[in-house]
Formats: structure tokens, C-alpha cells, sequence
């Protein structure tokens, strides 16, 4: 999590597959306010 912070998403695998990734929780709500249906009208 500290590296997720730092320096950015963070790939986790699951018996050597990429299974999910980690980002801060600011990244993910930057992220995901860039990706709403209102931004969308806006731009």
C-alpha cells in the first residue's frame, strides 16, 4: 500500500496471474471523477 501511494498502481498476482491492482485513494477518486456521466455532458 505505501508503494501504491508513492509511487503509483500496484499489480497483485494470484498463482503468477495479475489479479488486481492497488491505488491510493486519492488516484481513485481523481479517476473516477474524471469518468462520470456529468464530466462526460461537460466535455
Amino acid at each position: 500500500m505505501k508503494r501504491a501511494r508513492k509511487h503509483g498502481p500496484e499489480r497483485v498476482t494470484l498463482h503468477g496471474k495479475d489479479a488486481v491492482s492497488i491505488v491510493s485513494a486519492e488516484s481513485y477518486d481523481r479517476d473516477r471523477q474524471r469518468h462520470t456521466g456529468r464530466r462526460l455532458v461537460e466535455v
